[in-house]
């Protein structure tokens, strides 16, 4: 091979290498941007982090202000302990159901995407089962937290979630934290709307008290007349699914 063209490739490859550097960081950069977003929105909104609530602060969020950023935002999560503090949205129009997994506040594509419901959930939060999903972010963010219900200590320091809607305060106690298939349980129990599958659902999770990694509190009585909600991540494998979910205690 001419000297030349030795120089021809080594000027190719330095100038490929140079682009995806440029590239990545781009990436990087509107990823830190997304992320900052959310935690400047959650200090602006809550006043403070979740990891310094104890549940008991008097929390008054201005949706309209909220929606003034992004219309979609229709509900507020915050779980004492936890870095989960962010707005709750759900896409509208001719946007997919899961819209938010790869959009951001802002609607730009990429990560960390937004705590999100999808459509076949109604905003009130009076379904049987409602279904929040998140990323599990690697830095901690998003529902990474919810890992740290792996620890049953961690549970019972820090039980309740709190769900803030233009109506008022939602709290549930969570009952059950395990891994699952990777399901949509809405599509695979039809919304449960038929009230024997859905207390044989709950008899379901109840039943896995005792097997290993799952976490059942078994003082919390839950039936078919209890409203749930259910918070989901993802393990780092397409098959299965991380869940906690929690009871209706008090609206």
């Amino acid at each position: 091979m001419k000297r030349e063209t030795i120089k021809y490739v080594a000027m190719v490859t330095a100038a490929v290498l140079l682009v995806g550097i440029c590239v990545a960081g781009i990436h990087r950069f509107r990823r830190y941007q997304a992320k900052k977003a959310l935690v400047d929105l959650a200090r602006d909104t809550t006043g403070f982090d979740a990891s310094e609530a104890s549940g008991t602060e008097d929390v008054l969020i201005d949706f309209d202000k909220l929606q003034e950023k992004n219309s979609d935002i229709y509900a507020w999560i915050l779980i004492p302990g936890t870095q989960i503090n962010y707005p709750i949205l759900q896409s509208t129009g001719d946007e997919d159901d899961d819209f938010y997994l790869m959009h951001n506040l802002d609607k730009s594509k990429g990560y960390p995407g937004c705590i999100y419901t999808q459509k076949r959930n109604s905003l009130d939060f009076t379904d049987r089962n409602t279904v929040i999903y998140g990323h599990n972010m690697k830095d901690g963010t998003m529902f990474a937290s919810l890992h740290d219900y792996e620890e049953e200590v961690f549970l019972t320091e820090h039980p309740f979630i709190y769900i803030y809607t233009p109506e008022g305060k939602l709290t549930y106690q969570i009952f059950a934290v395990y891994t699952a298939g990777n399901v949509n349980l809405l599509d695979y129990y039809g919304d449960f709307e038929n009230t024997a599958a859905y207390q044989q659902y709950l008899t379901e999770v109840e039943s896995q008290y005792g097997e290993d990694g799952a976490i059942i509190d078994t003082t919390v009585s839950v039936d078919a007349s209890d409203r749930i909600i259910t918070l989901s991540t993802c393990l780092g494998v397409d098959t299965e699914r991380f869940l906690v979910q929690a009871k209706l205690i008090s609206d």
